[in-house]
């Protein structure tokens, strides 16, 4: 894994329903080729792994922070393993096309407390509108 992030709102989106928080997991190849997978979030109880991410949140912006633990993808990914697949692009700039998406179908909770911390922590929104499909096949 390259590196991870979460957006708040989400990203994507199911049959239209729209998520307070999801998580972007980045792969990339020998050769470029770039997967990311996504985990979206619905309200509820608190998530443990994202909490001992949000305790070493970088405080302030531009700044990376070290873990300094072993923390498990496991944690992170739902238990049904479940993905809708299809090639689209990263949402930052400069968006570049050809990335191979997996977002699960199932979703993990987070509490709104949780959220709450890291869009006070980044003092703004963070996420890219929903895109059009522009005739992409999304597999299920």
């Amino acid at each position: 894994m390259q590196q991870f992030h979460f957006h708040a709102p989400a990203e994507n989106e199911i049959d239209g329903k729209t998520y307070p928080l999801e998580g972007h997991f980045v792969y990339k190849t020998d050769n470029g080729k770039i997967t990311v997978v996504s985990v979206l979030y619905n309200y509820g109880d608190k998530s443990q792994a994202l909490q001992l991410t949000w305790d070493k949140m970088p405080q302030a912006a531009n700044t990376e922070t070290d873990l300094s633990q072993a923390i498990s993808l496991d944690d992170f990914y739902p238990e049904n393993k479940d993905y809708y697949n299809f090639e689209g692009s990263l949402t930052t700039p400069p968006c570049t096309e050809g990335v191979n998406w997996i977002v699960f179908k199932s979703q993990e909770t987070v509490s709104k407390e949780q959220v709450e911390k890291f869009s006070q922590t980044l003092g703004f929104e963070n996420n890219r509108p929903i895109q059009d499909a522009n005739s992409r096949k999304i597999k299920a």
